[in-house]
Parts: C-alpha cells; sequence; structure tokens
C-alpha cells in the first residue's frame, strides 16, 4: 500500500484569503491517505483537530474535535467527498510512505511482515501485524500475540543485517484510535488502515 501524510499549512496569502473560521474548526491537523493494491481501493484517516483560531484550546472546540478525529473511512464515495471538501483545503503532503510485504498464516495466527520506505527508497522501519483468529477472550489473545511476537521479533532480529534492520515488538491496541463501528466489525480494510497509519506513526 502507498500512505501519504497530509499536514495542515498556513497557505500563502493567508492574510488577504485566509481559512474562514468554520474552515479551520473543521480542517483536521493532519490526515493519511491510503491507497490499497491488488485491488485498488482507497481509506482515510483523520487525526486531531484544530480550534477556531488555528491555535487550539477552547471547550466549543472539543465536540467538533470528537467529530473530526472520527474521520475515518473506506467508502469511495466518501473519501472522494473528504478530499475535496474545505477542510482539506489547507493541507499539503508532509511525506510519503510504500508499506509491501508477505502474508501468511501461521495455526491460528495470521502474519504480515511489512517494509515500510519513503517514496525515495529510504528505509523506516518493518511492521510485524499479527492477527490471533481462535479466541475472542482478549486476555487469552494479549498473551498469545505477545508470546508469538516475541518469538517473531527475535527471529527477525537474528536475521538482521544491520543495526537499522533491529527492532522491539509493540503491542498496539486498535482499540485506543479505532472507531468502535469499525472495531466490532470483522477485520477489513478501515480497521487495516488505522492499525498501519498507528504503526507509521511510531516508526517515526
Amino acid at each position: 500500500m502507498a500512505i501519504r501524510c497530509m499536514r495542515r499549512v498556513v497557505p500563502e496569502g493567508s492574510l488577504v484569503d485566509g481559512p474562514t473560521k468554520e474552515e479551520l474548526r473543521s480542517a483536521p491537523e493532519e490526515f493519511w491517505t491510503l491507497e490499497f493494491k491488488n485491488p485498488t481501493r482507497r481509506s482515510v484517516v483523520a487525526r486531531g483537530a484544530a480550534s477556531g483560531d488555528g491555535r487550539g484550546g477552547g471547550d466549543d472546540d472539543r465536540a467538533n474535535e470528537d467529530e473530526v478525529k472520527g474521520t475515518y473511512t473506506c467508502d469511495e464515495d466518501e473519501v472522494g467527498e473528504f478530499l475535496a471538501s474545505s477542510a482539506t483545503r489547507f493541507h499539503r503532503a508532509a511525506q510519503s510512505y510504500v508499506v509491501a510485504g508477505d502474508a501468511f498464516d501461521a495455526g491460528d495466527f495470521n502474519v504480515k511482515i511489512c517494509r515500510v520506505e519513503t517514496s525515495s527508497g529510504q528505509y523506516v522501519g518493518t511492521i510485524l501485524d499479527l492477527s490471533y483468529r481462535a479466541t475472542n477472550d482478549a486476555r487469552t489473545a494479549s498473551a498469545a500475540l505477545r508470546e508469538f511476537a516475541a518469538h517473531a521479533t527475535s527471529t527477525a532480529n537474528a536475521a538482521a543485517e544491520s543495526d537499522d534492520d533491529l527492532g522491539d515488538f509493540v503491542l498496539k491496541d486498535l482499540r485506543e484510535s479505532c472507531p468502535l463501528r469499525a472495531y466490532r466489525a470483522p477485520a477489513g480494510d478501515l480497521q487495516c488502515a488505522i492499525s498501519y497509519v498507528d504503526a507509521v506513526r511510531a516508526l517515526l
């Protein structure tokens, strides 16, 4: 997949034709676009709302902040509408990444190992994505994931060709950043988009 981080910037000529307060209130500080391959489809993950004056703070902005932070979609029409909206008018590409690798099943686990590079080919890190499908009990799954990931990380580090390839396993609970409507649904593009955005952010 290709991931692009879009961050809000102060536009040139803003003193003449700058953003309105309403546009600032509806604009996230950053959002991420993801384009999956084979087949091609898109997702959007928005992060962090601005305040009315663009500097943060203010009780009146909290409700709007929750609303903007909830901008997650894989629906093609909604993706197009979001990218064409005034909320994204003053965003510029901050960085682009390419995430590619292999996926396989290992018993009750589905494993994805992905190399993350910038658009210029610079190595950023490796994402080890694990799904444990044998139980719905979070405590049992967490223990199994930690044990499996520890072995997988140890194996990967033993095969590393340089210090840059070494890494530590970090267990990320998707519920911290994934809206309930997506978390309660079967794993799909939206959950994958959110988890990979979180993973890339953690690598930076």
